[in-house]
């Protein structure tokens, strides 16, 4: 298996996760659990999008506009 086909693996089932936190928190009753769960799924998301800006998958957009800014 290519290494980007792994990462976009490892990216998809981050962001399945994340939705599953969301789903979870929305089926709580108590507010603080709610915030809890909620904040964990934020912060997987901002970890996610930081190692994501530090080596995109290639074919993405992120990779895609820094190699048109090189080509500037």
């Amino acid at each position: 298996m290519k290494a980007n086909e792994y990462r976009r693996g490892y990216h998809d089932g981050l962001r399945e996760a994340i939705a599953w936190i969301h789903a979870r928190a929305e089926e709580m009753n108590d507010p603080h659990a709610k915030a809890v769960l909620n904040t964990a799924a934020f912060h997987l998301g901002v970890e996610a999008a930081q190692k994501r800006r530090q080596r995109p998958i290639a074919g993405t957009a992120a990779e895609q506009g820094s190699a048109s800014s090189k080509a500037h």
